[in-house]
């Protein structure tokens, strides 16, 4: 195995969140989430994009859900040494757990949303097909 991503359903509270990324017009509470419950890859293949593919895996998995029953963010409760990792790719800490042992990140995934575009691609062009993650 080189590498899993698991999921739960979570919510992200409002007030835990940055002022700038609650929902305009919206006056919930919490918003609806899909949490990565555990993300490993394999130290053999670290650093060889691995954990972005899965991460990907989850922006697809969270549009999916938001498709059918409605989710807004993705969660994970991060191991301090990956904190890195998960900023890299667009997460933001929760100042509110900022100093826990296992604080709490959370992506928006309205701006992925809104930048994915249809392509037309040939089975045989994937070869050359970028994804990108922010």
């Amino acid at each position: 195995m080189v590498g899993y991503i698991t999921f739960a359903t979570d919510v992200l509270k409002a007030k835990e969140m940055r002022v700038e990324e609650h929902i305009e017009g919206v006056l919930y509470a919490e918003y609806p989430a899909i949490k990565i419950g555990r993300l490993a890859v394999d130290k053999k293949y670290e650093r060889k994009g691995v954990g972005r593919f899965l991460l990907l895996i989850a922006g697809g998995k969270a549009l999916k859900i938001s498709d059918e029953v409605g989710c807004r963010f993705i969660t994970v409760d991060s191991k301090r040494e990956s904190i890195e990792f998960y900023q890299k790719h667009g997460f933001k800490l929760v100042k509110k757990h900022e100093k826990q042992n296992v604080p709490t990140l959370y992506l928006d995934i309205m701006p992925i949303i809104k930048e994915m575009k249809p392509i037309d691609t040939k089975l045989d062009d994937f070869s050359t097909l970028q994804l990108t993650i922010v």
